[in-house]
């Protein structure tokens, strides 16, 4: 007779503008980690149910998908995806905030990637913590939210039950970051090497972030500066 699987629920959150590519990318990666968890017949590991969380106008987000139906439990983390077209106040509904505030009370992790730590930033939750955001938002964030210890120039920033990303394909990062802590490193590696055969142990793909990230984020200040930049953003180049 089999032994039961604890489960481990993870919800990803559905807002007006998210990025859906990220939605259905974290959920092929939990899917995939949870097969690599059965092929080392770990059953002492839990397996991971994801759904969907949807809201939309200012109402309650609601369960619009699920891996594996079951009874209603606690969510063991929420993540909250990027948005391509930016952040707008519309996407941050006051029932939303409040229902980000109770998984939080309830003991889950939250991760937002992008736009998606610019809600967890509405929330009041990353007040007085550390946190990163993408860097053509770090000004804005900033100033909106002088509270916060903004760390724009780190990729990824994991302070324990906040997981801040900076970047729109930071997703990976953030699953396989919440792979590695219900999971382990080896179901987390394996997870990586299979969906993204580049990255080939944890420290290589901070490592590679990193780099990405400071090469991108120097590049652009670089070309801002200069008098094609000046002339494509429409103000007067710095002497």
């Amino acid at each position: 007779m089999g032994v039961e699987r604890a489960v481990a629920e993870l919800g990803v959150l559905i807002y007006p503008g998210a990025q859906m590519a990220a939605v259905h990318g974290l959920t092929d990666l939990f899917g995939v980690a949870n097969r690599i968890a059965a092929e080392h017949q770990a059953a002492q590991l839990p397996l991971l149910r994801v759904s969907h969380w949807q809201v939309d106008s200012d109402q309650v987000p609601e369960r619009v998908y699920d891996t594996h139906p079951g009874p209603a439990g606690a969510l063991v983390a929420v993540l909250i995806p990027p948005s391509i077209g930016g952040f707008s106040e519309r996407q941050a509904p006051q029932e939303l905030i409040r229902w980000i505030r109770q998984q939080h009370a309830n003991g889950a992790t939250l991760g937002g990637v992008c736009v998606g730590s610019i809600l967890l930033a509405e929330s009041g939750l990353l007040d007085g913590r550390s946190a990163t955001t993408h860097w053509t938002s770090a000004k804005a964030f900033a100033e909106r939210y002088p509270a916060i210890k903004l760390k724009a120039d780190t990729p990824i920033v994991d302070d324990g039950d906040l997981i801040t990303t900076a970047g729109l394909m930071a997703w990976s990062e953030l699953g396989l970051r919440l792979v590695n802590r219900l999971l382990g490193p080896s179901i987390a590696t394996g997870t990586a090497r299979r969906g993204f055969w580049w990255w080939n142990t944890a420290t290589a793909r901070v490592r590679a972030a990193v780099i990405f990230h400071r090469f991108s984020t120097m590049a652009m200040r670089r070309f801002s500066r200069s008098s094609i930049g000046c002339k494509a953003l429409g103000r007067p180049m710095s002497r």
